[in-house]
């Protein structure tokens, strides 16, 4: 339903960007690639600065219904920020995207809960590509040395016995537009 109702929508990302921190920036974008709706922490945007999403891998892989993290970035204000883009179905078919810019320090003080022990959590893509570690550096030595990690996540995933993971998945490429 967010779709159908634009100020349902509105309220809905503008209370996300306010109660959820890890969100700086929110749209929703129809199936040719056109941003109907994006807020960012500061407000709604105006329609002259929607963007068009059609050259975006990721959108496409959430036409198809797949939910997508892209690489970590580091924007110019040197904050590490990644992607999520996921579609938003109507029956079976995907209708709309919608298209978030998380925060990774902020998310990182969700997976730095306490309440772990002595352990670690960390977020891995489903070819074991680290999303999400509680030490920001590794997270960035991962982006400056691609696939150092991938391999012997693999390799511990198949000791485990544990098959290839189901999407959400990571993008290779970087989204064609920085929200």
């Amino acid at each position: 339903k967010i779709a159908e109702e634009p100020e349902r929508t509105i309220v809905t990302f503008n209370n996300l960007l306010r109660y959820h921190p890890i969100f700086t920036d929110i749209s929703l974008v129809n199936r040719s690639g056109k941003e109907l709706v994006r807020i960012d922490s500061s407000g709604e945007v105006v329609p002259e600065k929607l963007v068009d999403q059609s050259r975006n891998t990721s959108f496409y892989l959430a036409l198809q219904g797949r939910t997508v993290f892209t690489q970590p970035v580091i924007l110019p204000n040197d904050e590490p920020h990644i992607t999520l883009v996921m579609p938003v179905p109507k029956g079976e078919f995907v209708n709309n995207v919608i298209i978030a810019e998380l925060n990774i320090q902020n998310l990182l003080s969700i997976i730095r809960s306490p309440n772990i022990g002595q352990g670690h959590v960390y977020v891995l893509d489903r070819d074991g590509f680290q999303i999400l570690h509680p030490d920001l550096t590794k997270i960035l030595h991962s982006l400056r040395h691609p696939g150092t990690h991938a391999g012997t996540l693999k390799q511990l995933m198949s000791a485990l016995k544990i098959g290839p993971l189901p999407s959400p998945c990571m993008s290779t490429n970087p989204p064609a537009q920085t929200l």
